[in-house]
């Protein structure tokens, strides 16, 4: 039976609608520099830009060679940044579905969780504190919560050879950039986005039920205000091949130079430096290395998974590790070698 005017017009406007968010989230990337939720917005990479230049000038004495170093031909217009900016777009779309999974999963199991704790712990009274006092509490408690989330999943990534697999698509980089943090399987990304939902909802419905208010985090330009801090003050560096160490402060945050020990390719370095934010984690899981302010030698990538294009970095997960954990091999002749901060 042919299709009724009215269903024609159903699929019709359900197809441009569907190509319409299609087409708007593959040019959400052109944005990113305007969002502040994103790495990639502009206040965070000038900053990043300013410490890098610092750090480039303090070394090398002439804004010449701070230039040359931080706009590399080698590193932007390698093959493995051309598939870093691949994976940016083509995972926007993605994104796009999980900013709405994670919205909408994260206020259900709020809901379920409040509904839990009414039904199994009786409530006495709310907790006597200030609203200024909750938020602040909040604010730490959600940042702390979701940043040993990133690093459980970051470790779970490396020591269990399936999810290895898909991982190994965001170490296979063998240069680093800001536009790195991009490079993931849209597996990995998915599982980041249902993490999200797990911790956002547990935190806040632990919350609304010991308040018996709603409650958010400090913000500034509507970022938690721990993200902002940490995005601001060289985040973007930890994908660069600027070395930037904190010193004794290593011990407590994640530096710069850390996270590019995390990414190399020296066997002494394998599995090292999971951390995002706080180092304490890796401390505490015996996976913490301490870097000096004197830059390493450092050569990134995997041995045998260049990934330099989309198709290879979606058909990662075909080929089958050569380890338990990160298959890293010492073979220098395979990648490019690029001093950080040189």
């Amino acid at each position: 039976m042919p299709f009724s005017k009215l269903a024609i017009e159903s699929l019709l406007t359900n197809g441009f609608g569907f190509l319409s968010q299609t087409f708007g989230s593959l040019m959400a990337p052109f944005y990113y520099i305007f969002d502040p939720t994103k790495r990639l917005f502009f206040l965070y990479l000038l900053v990043s830009g300013i410490v890098a230049f610092a750090v480039v000038f303090v070394k090398t004495k002439t804004v010449d060679s701070v230039f040359k170093t931080l706009f590399n031909r080698r590193v932007w217009l390698h093959p493995s940044s051309k598939t870093d900016m691949q994976l940016l777009f083509f995972n926007s779309v993605l994104r796009f579905v999980i900013f709405l999974l994670v919205f909408q999963g994260s206020l259900s199991l709020t809901k379920a969780v409040v509904r839990l704790l009414n039904q199994y712990v009786e409530l006495q009274s709310p907790w006597q504190l200030s609203y200024g006092s909750m938020v602040a509490i909040y604010s730490v408690v959600s940042f702390v919560a979701l940043d040993f989330s990133r690093f459980l999943q970051h470790y779970l990534f490396h020591k269990v050879p399936f999810l290895w697999r898909f991982h190994k698509v965001h170490h296979s980089a063998e240069v680093l950039t800001p536009i790195t943090l991009y490079r993931t399987h849209p597996v990995e990304s998915l599982v980041s986005g249902v993490r999200r939902i797990a911790v956002v909802g547990l935190v806040s419905g632990v919350f609304v039920f010991y308040t018996q208010s709603l409650i958010g985090a400090y913000a500034i330009f509507g970022v938690n205000a721990f993200d902002f801090v940490f995005n601001i003050f060289g985040s973007n560096l930890r994908h660069s091949h600027i070395w930037l160490s904190f010193g004794p402060i290593n011990h407590l945050f994640v530096s710069p130079a850390q996270h590019q020990i995390h990414h190399s390719r020296a066997l002494r370095h394998r599995d090292k430096n999971f951390g995002f934010a706080f180092s304490v984690w890796d401390k505490l899981f015996g996976s913490f290395h301490q870097v000096r302010f004197k830059k390493e030698f450092v050569i990134f990538g995997v041995q045998g998974e260049t990934h330099r294009s989309l198709r290879q970095a979606l058909m990662a997960p075909r080929t089958k590790p050569t380890g338990v954990a990160n298959p890293i091999k010492v073979r220098i002749r395979d990648n490019i070698a690029v001093d950080p901060g040189a």
